[in-house]
């Protein structure tokens, strides 16, 4: 079976009894190195994001099931019900449980003192009628880093919403 042409030349070049191997055979290690050092990089970005989508995902079904049953509780014992939601008691529980600070609309999540990621544009719409409705769309920004400077921010667009029927 032949060999792929690149692979042959590659090992050619890596073989060559001449002086000038030895700089291509470090050439070639060291954009394999980079490019796995990229592939990792892609996927801790991708393993942060569905964290943090799951982590959200969480506090929003948590909070809507505490208020449904709030309200169905309310209800069975012959209380009326209020169609407003404690906002400031959801974006207490947001903070608390994905360990964000706030600062003037932006979140930002960093335990070390180096920011993991912020969430902004948070953008909350609560509906009560039949049912417990809450849509929370947000962007996370992660910053990418190479020797320790921040290089860019990786911005990803996420929508989650959650229901809790009262019937």
């Amino acid at each position: 079976m032949r060999e792929n042409t690149v692979v042959r030349k590659i090992k050619r070049i890596c073989t060559c009894s001449k002086g000038g191997s030895h700089i291509w055979t470090v050439v070639i290690m060291l954009s394999i190195v980079i490019i796995f050092a990229g592939v990792l990089e892609v996927a801790q970005i991708i393993s942060l994001a569905s964290g943090v989508r799951k982590d959200t995902q969480l506090v929003i079904d948590s909070f809507v099931t505490k208020t449904g049953q709030q309200i169905f509780s309310s209800i069975s014992n012959g209380d009326d019900y209020v169609d407003d939601l404690d906002e400031a008691a959801f974006y207490q529980l947001f903070e608390s449980e994905l360990g964000l600070e706030d600062s003037g609309g932006l979140y930002y999540h960093s335990p070390s003192g180096v920011d993991v990621f912020i969430i902004s544009d948070l953008n909350v719409d609560f509906a009560v009628a039949d049912s417990v409705k809450l849509k929370m769309s947000y962007t996370l920004q992660i910053p990418v880093r190479a020797f320790n400077k921040n290089v860019t921010d990786i911005e990803i667009p996420m929508t989650l919403r959650a229901d809790y029927y009262l019937k």
